[in-house]
């Protein structure tokens, strides 16, 4: 575990996702404006940065102290308020000077997904497009209150959102939505079927691979597989998945799970942000349960 100092030790930052831009990672809250400093709570809000030399001290143990992050100013330009029901932003992908965020909503007759692009200016500082094209709703294949779209990556130019329940018992026919970066809608690839949460993912790397956070949390067993046994639907789920993009399939590769170590308190972490880290592992982030966590997990061959 990789502690960190405020704004970030609260469980009121609920971080929902993780993106490099360059050599610092970026943290993305779900509510922006709820830790900003000053005005930005105004604006928009801010999301925040730390250094990768500053996450190799604290994974190497050259230092245990607390990672103090950057804010990141977030400017919304209105399009929060643009979205009925908004509940936050879910996930985040990164590509030169474009970012991509996935926001979710509560509406009359369930929860529904938006896509918003934005840009990244000098600073760096983060803007959304406050363009009619820059937002674009995406209906979810089932309605489950708060289960939406959580993962997002891009494969060679375009944008890929995975839906945050694929298993067979619940979805036919698991898809993964893809964009232009003008948000054009392409024919989708299928998605292998994938039991409990899929909750965010990290790049696709140059062979093709990403990999998604898979989670099951005890006190939703309508999402236990089928055939999960009384125990099993008594433990929580924590694992990370390889997948691969191929022939216009997102396959899931040969590679056994990652599967985390339990908690030793017996509390389910709801991991929420995973990216690769130097060819190492992985940076992965929990949100607000059981409380806001940055780790690092040690693998080998997991891309780039």
């Amino acid at each position: 575990m990789i502690p960190l100092a405020p704004p970030l030790d609260s469980t009121r930052a609920e971080i929902s996702d993780l993106a490099w831009l360059g050599d610092e990672l970026l943290l993305l809250p779900q509510f922006p404006a709820r830790l900003a400093s000053g005005t930005r709570r105004g604006s928009g809000g801010s999301l925040f940065a730390l250094s990768a030399k500053a996450l190799r001290g604290a994974v190497d143990h050259v230092t245990d102290a607390p990672l103090a992050p950057r804010e990141i100013p977030f400017d919304t330009n209105g399009v929060e308020a643009r979205i009925d029901g908004f509940d936050g932003y879910e996930a985040l992908a990164v590509k030169g000077d474009e970012a991509f965020f996935a926001i979710e909503a509560r509406q009359q007759g369930g929860t529904v997904g938006y896509l918003v692009r934005g840009h990244v200016l000098p600073g760096p500082r983060i803007t959304l497009d406050a363009g009619l094209d820059a937002v674009v709703k995406i209906a979810p294949p089932v309605s489950i209150t708060n289960v939406g779209f959580e993962a997002l990556t891009l494969d060679h130019g375009a944008l890929l959102a995975l839906f945050e329940v694929n298993g067979a018992s619940l979805v036919s026919r698991p898809v993964a939505r893809r964009f232009t970066s003008g948000f054009s809608e392409l024919s989708p690839f299928s998605l292998a079927p994938l039991d409990y949460r899929v909750t965010a993912a990290t790049s696709v790397d140059a062979k093709e691979r990403l990999w998604v956070i898979n989670y099951f949390w005890p006190g939703e067993p309508a999402l236990a597989r089928p055939d999960d046994d009384a125990h099993a639907r008594a433990t929580s789920v924590e694992q990370l998945v390889e997948l691969v993009v191929r022939d216009g399939h997102v396959e899931r590769t040969a590679r056994a799970p990652l599967r985390l170590t339990p908690d030793g308190r017996g509390r389910a972490r709801n991991w929420e942000g995973v990216v690769r880290f130097e060819g190492r592992g992985f940076l992965i982030a929990v949100d607000e349960h059981p409380e806001t966590m940055l780790g690092f997990v040690e693998a080998t061959d997991v891309g780039e």
